[in-house]
């Protein structure tokens, strides 16, 4: 091996670093080592973005009745498995925390039995949008009427266009009478459908049910699998959950009794049997009556997302996401370390001297 420290008639426009530059000649192949210039053009930085709540960038919803869903409109959909099969619905309402309804835990309230899984449409097989995590905590709030459950998750998903939290009402959100509302789940119904599902409803006025905690729909023809998913409503920029999906909360009361307008085609048949039935009221409990419990569980929650700002995801946030090992309640950190060019094309330049 021969060491040959080369700086004769090489042109360095920086004083006191061009002796830094040792060379090795093995076989005609030469390695340069530049600590010190490396150094000097060689720098970290992280930039830290707000994670936002609400956003759905694939979404267009406006209107329409019952239909299977297509990829990224529900971005805050959770499938929640028992031992590898899908039990209930859930919501990301922060990035490491699902809401769903207690009810989904008479099997178990072991975390280790339980799996979330974000980003799938379908439960015949997996999405490659999907991401799959553990379950390290399960909270049950206690006490009477309608209970939720936040799971803790033992990492936070990478946030993409397919995987994003939605707001949570804590009481500062108001759904008069005909807002516009949906609810989505994987309810078996008739068939056995395993594909994402969405019901359009609206809020009306609860009558004799009315109470400060609840909430109504006309009614939603709810499955067993649709248990724990979101009633969600957009305001503004934001789609908002405004009640937990629950078996319990069945049809209370009926606005008329009419039953004259039957004469509707059987060609609807299939899309009425997930669709709302408008004379009746569904009643549910509003997420803002777990205020309390949720922050106390979850902390801060993302902010709104409005005009101004945008949902965290990354430059390839069409590509199957990844699971991150840590991240921020309410905004993720990208760190980058960037070498100046000028190392290399100062390399090469002594390279060609040598030669």
């Amino acid at each position: 091996m021969e060491c040959i420290i080369r700086i004769t008639g090489i042109s360095c426009s920086f004083p006191n670093i061009c002796d830094f530059f040792i060379f090795f000649r093995v076989e005609k192949q030469i390695k340069c080592f530049t600590d010190k210039i490396r150094h000097l053009f060689t720098f970290s930085f992280c930039v830290t973005v707000a994670v936002v709540c609400g956003s759905a960038k694939l979404n267009t919803r406006v209107g329409g009745n019952s239909s299977l869903v297509s990829p990224g409109v529900w971005p805050w959909m959770a499938s929640l498995q028992f031992n590898g099969s899908h039990v209930c619905g859930g919501t990301l309402i922060a990035e490491r925390f699902v809401m769903s309804s207690a009810s989904c835990f008479t099997r178990s309230t072991n975390a280790s039995h339980w799996t979330v899984i974000l980003g799938r449409l379908n439960q015949n097989g997996s999405d490659s949008t999907e991401v799959s995590t553990k379950v390290v905590n399960i909270t049950l709030r206690s006490g009477t009427g309608e209970n939720v459950a936040v799971l803790q998750l033992a990492v936070a998903p990478k946030l993409t266009n397919f995987i994003q939290p939605i707001c949570v009402d804590m009481g500062d959100n108001t759904f008069s009478a005909n807002t516009q509302c949906w609810a989505a789940g994987w309810g078996s119904g008739a068939g056995g459908v395993n594909t994402l599902q969405e019901i359009q409803t609206s809020v009306v006025s609860c009558g004799n049910s009315s109470s400060n905690n609840s909430i109504c729909t006309s009614s939603l023809n709810l499955q067993e699998g649709d248990q724990g998913g979101p009633l969600m409503c957009k305001l503004g920029q934001s789609w908002i959950h405004a009640a937990v999906l629950t078996l319990q909360s069945s049809i209370q009361t009926s606005i008329s009794s009419s039953s004259s307008s039957s004469n509707t085609s059987s060609s609807n048949s299939t899309l009425a049997s997930r669709s709302a039935r408008a004379q009746d009221v569904q009643v549910f409990t509003k997420t803002s009556s777990f205020a309390s419990f949720l922050t106390s569980v979850v902390g801060s929650f993302p902010a709104k997302a409005t005009n101004s700002t945008s949902s965290t995801t990354s430059a390839a946030a069409n590509k199957p996401p990844q699971a991150a090992s840590s991240g921020a309640q309410a905004s993720s950190s990208f760190c980058f370390t960037v070498s100046v060019l000028l190392l290399a094309l100062t390399a090469l330049k002594i390279f060609q001297g040598i030669n």
